[in-house]
């Protein structure tokens, strides 16, 4: 496919790109918070269901349900809305019909996670570079979330350091992590 120019997309690829940022910010978001993701994966097929993330492991089993969740919708609507979403883009992607992420972000009683908006402005690079990824090849691994987080791969160490910093506030590739030497 070549140089991904989102100027130059249709209006159903524009679609299929907002559903890429979606599940992108499941997956950074996801990464982020600690969690292992399984696959990321486009499923044009499925009539109510256009993509999906799915975890390999969680850190902390349904503690970041919530957040997970929102950041998909919220990711969405950052795209869409070409930054910060306003509430009514937020509260028409949330409530798109056939979305899991509405009943899970409801069911935990936190119906907007605060330090969502944060994480996803912080790791938008990140996000719309996983995005073009999943548009281009149709899925993506951990590996792929990890490369578009920068993080380093050999280095567990260095890996949990620069994950505690994007947690912190800190933006994916802004810093470079030395590990310690033995």
């Amino acid at each position: 496919m070549g140089k991904l120019r989102l100027r130059d997309i249709t209006p159903e690829e524009k679609q299929r790109f907002a559903i890429c940022a979606h599940e992108a910010g499941h997956a950074i978001t996801a990464t982020v918070l600690g969690d292992t993701v399984g696959t990321v994966a486009l499923t044009p097929d499925h009539p109510r269901n256009l993509g999906q993330c799915t975890l390999a492991a969680e850190q902390f089993p349904g503690v970041n349900a919530a957040r997970i969740a929102f950041t998909g919708p919220y990711a969405e609507a950052y795209w869409r809305h070409g930054g910060p979403p306003t509430s009514g883009t937020l509260r028409r992607v949330l409530t798109a019909s056939g979305r899991e992420d509405e009943r899970v972000v409801r069911a935990s009683g936190d119906p907007r996670p605060e330090d969502v908006p944060r994480l996803i402005a912080n790791c938008w690079g990140s996000i719309s570079g996983l995005a073009r990824h999943l548009f281009i090849n149709g899925t993506a691994t951990q590996a792929d979330v990890d490369r578009a987080l920068w993080l380093q791969e050999d280095e567990p160490e260095a890996r949990a350091f620069a994950l505690a910093s994007i947690r912190s506030g800190r933006t994916p590739g802004s810093f470079k992590v030395i590990p310690a030497l033995l």
